[in-house]
């Protein structure tokens, strides 16, 4: 619930009695029930007594709990994204309750992708792996894939600061002039209100079965296109002229750039660097993701974005005001 999906579909629930667990990170909402536990462990760390009184208390599961930064060490992604989901389907069978399994568009096999490198990342592998457990188990499951998620359409706030939002703080602070990627590559992202409504949809309208790409699939954005709105965009709020990095390939970037542009850099701003690099392979995927909005909107009203410069905008001006908070925050200091 303290995540970026969590966060945004609480406020459509109000009409639930919302259970959340929790593992670190405290939440408190109104009307909201939160339970201390781990997925990670059996009975999700919860006694037996806790545990058999969940299951008597719950109607639907919303799976959500995942590792999405990619920098993270692999056995720590599988603990939460390969045996978390084993145990929620665990509790999916006890309790007799549905579960709606939010995994990753970037599961799909693109049949010709240029991807750099050709091989998935192991956030990807473990939502793959995850989404096996969920459908073997025969548990009555539905399987939500979203593709990149941002902050919100109008707002752009967001919980937690994504790959994305990482990347782009870095070309708004011209910390990054050069970029591997494909300047025609598709880059599908989504804001998160748009996901939690879609998953509300579902979950509201007792949908079970199935799986739901919530892309912008052939309407999605170039790398290039993207770029240009934050530049565009940051140019206007810093009052100043922002350069755009230049796209260059990514063997070239990793052959002769990469070792003679990162050694000269602060340590801190190398370390920004590498962690946003890691969405590097979404840079470079030539080919459009399947969408699932066409139905959602025939059947459940949901609809398709309309203009995703303007909720990139959002996105980019949230990330600004981010960027002054702090440097107040440091000026304060002193």
């Amino acid at each position: 619930a303290t995540g970026v999906l969590g966060r945004a579909l609480i406020s459509k629930l109000k009409e639930y009695q919302v259970i959340c667990l929790i593992h670190k990170t405290p939440f408190k909402e109104h009307g909201v029930i939160s339970i201390k536990g781990d997925i990670t462990k059996k009975q999700l760390g919860l006694t037996y007594n806790e545990y058999q009184t969940l299951c008597k208390q719950i109607d639907v599961i919303i799976h959500m709990a995942a590792i999405t930064d990619f920098s993270e060490r692999k056995e720590i992604i599988e603990n939460t994204n390969v045996v978390g989901t084993k145990n929620i389907v665990t509790l999916s069978r006890d309790a007799d309750a549905p579960l709606y399994h939010v995994s990753t568009a970037y599961v799909y096999d693109f049949p010709n992708a240029n991807r750099f490198g050709k091989q998935r990342n192991f956030y990807e592998i473990s939502k793959r792996l995850a989404e096996k457990i969920v459908k073997d188990s025969l548990v009555k499951a539905t399987i939500i894939r979203p593709s990149i998620i941002i902050g919100d359409s109008h707002h752009g706030t967001v919980s937690t600061l994504q790959g994305f939002h990482l990347l782009s703080r870095l070309i708004m602070e011209e910390k990054l002039p050069m970029l591997p990627g494909l300047p025609h590559s598709i880059l599908d992202i989504v804001p998160q209100d748009m996901v939690a409504e879609v998953i509300f949809a579902l979950v509201h309208n007792e949908h079970i079965g199935g799986e739901f790409y919530i892309t912008n699939g052939q309407n999605a954005p170039m790398l290039k296109e993207v770029i240009d709105t934050i530049v565009q965009e940051s140019t206007i709020l810093f009052n100043k002229s922002i350069s755009s990095p230049k796209i260059v390939d990514p063997d070239l970037f990793d052959r002769l750039i990469k070792p003679v542009f990162l050694p000269k850099l602060p340590f801190q701003v190398r370390k920004e660097i590498r962690r946003a690099l890691f969405m590097r392979e979404y840079l470079t995927i030539e080919e459009a993701l399947p969408s699932s909005l066409d139905f959602l909107n025939s059947h459940y009203g949901i609809k398709k974005i309309q203009d995703m410069k303007y909720i990139l905008k959002n996105n980019i001006k949230y990330l600004y005001n981010l960027i002054n908070s702090q440097e107040e925050k440091k000026a304060y200091r002193g």
